[in-house]
């Protein structure tokens, strides 16, 4: 049993594991973006963080090669979890939509290190696989169909875990409270009835984010130990 995990093929299925658990996360947190941030800041957001993963991908693999695989993989990890803290940070009103963007920039040179690290340990067990086996490129391949097999899981669980949160809790993000977050200057009621007070975001804001980012922490351990 030891010796078929720390082989090739058994390494291959701990990296998908790693991976789906990183991107179900993620993928939970896209779909809460269209609710915490608004269209204008998720569209910066996601165009700084494309932006910075394209120009880090060209020293990703000279810091790659410094640093070791899993020492990027583990840091590259981390910047997707640095999202995950902005955007509780964003919610609860500690700080403005620029730790967001921030947190977009940190997780496009995260993805960098992270997919860098990722191409080279695929390489390093689909040689150990094919010299272990004798089989050449089918072991090649095979390495390859089971890491996309069980990373792609990642999106359909994702959307599933996404789709049933906001099917069971119909929730929006209150204009008044969105206004204070982002620093513009809340406009007088008009006259009549009082307006309810807001309820705290502490409850749903935790609820709403505590799993993604417990799920980014614990993933890089796996890859550690």
């Amino acid at each position: 049993m030891s010796s078929r995990i720390k082989s090739g093929e058994g390494q291959t299925v701990l990296l998908g594991l790693v991976f789906m658990f990183v991107f179900m996360a993620y993928y939970m947190i896209q779909g809460y973006c269209a609710n915490l941030y608004g269209p204008t800041l998720a569209s910066n957001m996601e165009t700084t963080l494309y932006a910075v993963f394209t120009l880090s991908c060209f020293p990703a693999p000279a810091v790659t090669n410094k640093l070791g695989p899993r020492l990027s993989m583990f840091l590259g990890i981390l910047g997707y979890a640095a999202l995950v803290g902005a955007s509780l940070l964003f919610y609860l009103g500690i700080a403005g939509g620029w730790v967001v963007v921030a947190g977009g920039a940190v997780n496009g040179v995260g993805a960098a290190l992270l997919w860098t690290a990722q191409g080279r340990l695929m390489l390093e067990y689909a040689s150990e696989a094919s010299q272990g086996r004798g089989e050449g490129a089918d072991s090649k391949g095979r390495i390859f169909a089971i890491f996309w097999g069980i990373f792609n899981v990642s999106a359909v669980l994702g959307g599933l875990v996404t789709y049933a949160y906001f099917r069971s809790r119909p929730w929006r993000r209150p204009k008044a409270d969105s206004r204070q977050i982002q620093g513009r200057p809340k406009a007088d009621p008009p006259p009549g009835p009082p307006l309810p007070s807001l309820p705290p975001p502490w409850p749903h804001s935790l609820l709403c984010n505590s799993r993604p980012l417990v799920v980014l922490f614990v993933a890089p351990c796996c890859v550690l130990f």
